[in-house]
């Protein structure tokens, strides 16, 4: 019963976010025949194995087993599936951090090197042939197998390239922003995976760079995955969804994050990265809260060269003076990860002075050679 995806689901909504502790008691409910029973077991395994320092009271099964059944509606509506700590398909690199997520939640697509199964609501649709709804309650159709969930080595890109997240302040300098976006586009051209935030300034930046290539990128969120946030950021959202990108988080659909949920989500955005580069970021920037979470996970972190200056850079230049090296261009860190692979280089261009300079931008912007940014033109 353990492996019925509202079990899951269910199990994912008891309090508090110990991924460790809710896969044991999925492990250990394995033997339990039906869903009440397996829910009951989960609460009675919950209160006594939880730490003794949790004070938040623990749902009824009544109350666990409406909201997953409702979680479950909802990812029918968003298309939307997730990966389960410990089984195929969970990201590698995430799972070895200290506190992993038991459910993470993906909308879109993440590359799919172990298998072709699909997404474990579409498997477990067609294990109750398609007629999860027209018949009562959800749990009146038995056990559904989550094994078809999606498996995907999530941290790596298509080719098996790891993925680098593009971090720093929502209020950067003009330079900055033309930084991240062209230092996710050189991560894209080599279709290395761009992961941020979704937020204002350098992730948006980054999250644009890398839909100008042909490599992916992902967005971690701190709220659920079908309502992606910012508002004003939804049609960005959509474009990393038709690109083949996928929108990632730990909170079940239909949730608004708290305040408390952004930093939780920094340490899903590095845990799924080998690198992390801080483009630009103040002081008590929640950027370096991020760049705390890679360091803690053995993660790589970097600082951009061009955030190192203004007001807005005083926690970049923090990371400096603690160690961490400045970065000009994706090569630089291909070559601080030993990878002698050639990377395209972007280079920012000044605005044309002659009919002759005119007419060559215009014959590289029609080649796709070209890309205009927040007033600066970048050609590669």
């Amino acid at each position: 019963m353990a492996h019925n995806p509202l079990v899951l689901l269910a199990i994912h909504r008891l309090p508090g976010h110990n991924g460790f502790l809710k896969k044991r008691i999925v492990d250990l409910c394995r033997d339990e025949t039906s869903f009440n029973s397996a829910v009951n077991a989960a609460l009675l395994l919950y209160s006594r194995l939880r730490p003794k320092r949790s004070r938040a009271a623990l749902p009824s099964a009544d109350r666990l087993k409406k909201q997953a059944e409702l979680d479950w509606r909802r990812l029918e509506a968003s298309r939307t599936g997730f990966r389960v700590l410990g089984e195929a398909g969970y990201p590698p690199l995430l799972a070895h951090i200290d506190d992993p997520p038991f459910l993470l939640f993906v909308r879109g697509h993440l590359p799919d090197n172990v298998s072709a199964q699909g997404n474990v609501f579409e498997q477990a649709k067609l294990s109750a042939q398609g007629k999860l709804f027209a018949q009562g309650s959800l749990f009146e159709q038995g056990e559904l197998s989550a094994q078809g969930n999606v498996s995907a080595q999530s941290s790596q890109g298509p080719a098996g390239k790891p993925a680098v997240a593009l971090v720093g302040t929502r209020r950067p300098s003009a330079s900055a922003l033309r930084e991240a976006y062209r230092l996710a586009l050189e991560f894209s051209l080599a279709e290395y995976p761009v992961v941020s935030g979704l937020a204002f300034g350098i992730d948006k930046a980054a999250h644009e760079g890398a839909l100008d290539g042909p490599g992916p990128t992902w967005a971690v969120l701190a709220g659920g995955v079908d309502s992606p946030g910012p508002r004003s950021h939804r049609r960005l959202a959509a474009r990393i969804l038709e690109k083949g990108g996928a929108l990632i988080g730990e909170m079940p659909p239909g949730e608004f994050p708290s305040k408390y949920a952004f930093p939780r989500r920094n340490r899903i955005l590095s845990g799924l990265c080998r690198g992390c580069v801080v483009v630009q970021a103040p002081e008590k920037s929640g950027a370096l809260i991020t760049a705390a979470f890679a360091l803690d996970q053995n993660r790589d972190v970097y600082v951009a060269r061009s955030g190192l200056e203004g007001q807005a850079s005083g926690g970049s230049r923090a990371l400096e003076e603690q160690g961490a090296p400045v970065i000009s261009s994706a090569s630089d860190i291909m070559r601080d990860w030993g990878c002698h692979e050639t990377i395209r280089r972007v280079k920012q261009i000044s605005l044309p002075e002659t009919p002759g300079e005119l007419a060559g931008m215009m014959r590289q912007e029609m080649d796709g050679r070209l890309r205009g940014y927040m007033g600066g033109w970048f050609a590669y």
